[in-house]
C-alpha cells in the first residue's frame, strides 16, 4: 500500500467515526418509539390552556404520568387517578380515552391536565423533558 493510499484510507476511517459520532449525538431526543417515554415518573412541570396563562404546580408529585411497556398510561391528575391505553407516532402521542377517579379536588388543574393529555399532542422530547401541544393547550413534563 502506498502513502497516499494508507491516507486516503484512514480519511475515510475518520470520516466514518465522524459521521458516526454526529447521527449519535442527534438520535438521542428524537421520539423513536413507546420505550423512548419509559423508564421513570414524568412530573407535570407546566400546564398552559390556549389563550390561558401557564400554571406551575406547587406539589409537581400530584401531576404525573408514566407510560408501561404494554401500551399503557398511568397518570396522576392532582387528586384523582387516571389510566389508559397510549400510542406514539413519529412527532405525536394519542392517548385515546382516560379513565379516572372522580373525587372533588380542591383546583380545577387535575381535570385541565387530563384534558390536554387526552387526544393526539404534537410530542417533543428534549433530554428529560417532554413537551406535549395540542389545540388545547401545552404539558411541559420532566421525567424524575
Amino acid at each position: 500500500m502506498t502513502m497516499w493510499q494508507e491516507r486516503r484510507a484512514w480519511a475515510g476511517l475518520a470520516a466514518l467515526l465522524l459521521g458516526t459520532l454526529v447521527v449519535a449525538s442527534c438520535a438521542d431526543d428524537d421520539m423513536t418509539g413507546p420505550s423512548d417515554l419509559m423508564g421513570g415518573t414524568w412530573r407535570l412541570q407546566s400546564l398552559q390552556l390556549a389563550g390561558g396563562a401557564e400554571f406551575v404546580p406547587p406539589d409537581p408529585s400530584r401531576f404525573t404520568v408514566g407510560f408501561t411497556s404494554d401500551g399503557r398510561v398511568e397518570v396522576t391528575a392532582d387528586c384523582n387517578s387516571c389510566g389508559g391505553m397510549f400510542s406514539v407516532g413519529e412527532d405525536s402521542l394519542n392517548v385515546p380515552e382516560l379513565t379516572c377517579t372522580l373525587v372533588a379536588c380542591g383546583t380545577p388543574y387535575g381535570g385541565q391536565f387530563e384534558t390536554l393529555l387526552e387526544g393526539t399532542g404534537a410530542l417533543d422530547r428534549d433530554g428529560d423533558v417532554l413537551t406535549v401541544d395540542s389545540p388545547e393547550g401545552r404539558l411541559r413534563l420532566v421525567r424524575r
